[in-house]
């Protein structure tokens, strides 16, 4: 990033889109996951997801912008920005009418799978538009890979999906887990100059974050919800060391960030599409075997 060293004024523009746009997605994502549980209503959900979704167009304003730096080209921002501020109260209003307060199942899939998919894609046009702007030149493969592995793709992503972690009532195993997953896809900044170091750094992220997670695990037999998230964060880790140790390995700088790239991205969106729906099922709300406080069994109140 050596643009944004040269260009203060660069830095300060691009932090504040990343800031802005991240303090969006967050403030969404915790609106249409409740702390106590439960899918929120289909308006609700609409509303949300045409947000995201015109986050993106505005994104691509900006990029127009920035390529066509024109009074037209200013016109068009804001013409984006009007829109995109005005057709999703539009969608929620008619989602209001047909719905009314009907809501999803908290255990499907669909909805789930729609956010963590707007969030992370919305994440990458960032990282994409921001590296155009910063002057990067690549191959089309190459700007896919820069995209994916664009330090404020990386990096809002782990914070937004730490912000949901904490928002979310998880157990510390559970939590520690989450956010660990998370950080281990950052090393993606430096697979295209020093692949080495980056399969170091994932590797680290990973002991580390197992070691939180053997810690804070209750102690006893647990249950089969925590042994299938323990399940699935093994192979979601296994799955990051292994984009690690193949980036390390592909002599091509195209072909090494598109292999880490393409294997972060999909670990994203499945802790995403986890985060959201365990959110709404209240997935380890269940009992003591995970890590919640036993719920009290009903009965007469004592004299």
């Amino acid at each position: 990033m050596p643009a944004l060293v040269a260009d203060p004024g660069l830095l300060a523009a691009e932090l504040t889109i990343v800031l802005t746009m991240v303090g969006l997605e967050i403030a969404i994502l915790l609106w249409i996951v409740p702390r106590a549980g439960g899918a929120p209503a289909y308006a609700r959900l609409v509303l949300a997801t045409s947000a995201l979704f015109g986050s993106a167009g505005l994104l691509l304003a900006i990029l127009w912008t920035y390529e066509y730096p024109t009074l037209n080209s200013a016109t068009i921002l804001l013409l984006v920005a009007g829109i995109t501020m005005g057709f999703p109260p539009g969608f929620w209003m008619i989602a209001v009418i047909l719905c009314r307060d009907q809501r999803p199942s908290p255990t499907g899939w669909p909805w789930p799978a729609l956010v963590g998919l707007l969030a992370i894609s919305g994440e990458m046009l960032m990282g994409y538009v921001l590296s155009v702007v910063e002057g990067q030149q690549h191959s089309p493969l190459g700007w896919v890979g820069a995209a994916l592995t664009s330090p404020w793709y990386l990096g809002s992503m782990v914070i937004a999906m730490a912000a949901l972690a904490l928002w979310i009532r998880f157990p510390e195993a559970v939590r520690a887990g989450l956010i660990g997953l998370g950080v281990s896809g950052l090393a993606g900044v430096a697979i295209a100059a020093d692949p080495l170091a980056a399969a170091v750094a994932t590797a680290a992220a990973m002991s580390a974050t197992l070691y939180a997670v053997v810690r804070l695990l209750p102690r006893g037999d647990g249950s089969a919800v925590e042994a299938r998230w323990i399940r699935a964060l093994v192979a979601g880790l296994a799955l990051s060391g292994a984009c690690g140790l193949a980036a390390a390995v592909t002599p091509s700088v195209t072909d090494r960030v598109l292999v880490f790239g393409l294997g972060t991205a999909a670990i994203m969106v499945a802790e995403f599409l986890f985060l959201v729906r365990a959110g709404w099922a209240a997935t380890f709300a269940l009992g003591p075997g995970v890590g919640a406080p036993p719920v009290p069994e009903p009965g007469p109140v004592p004299a």
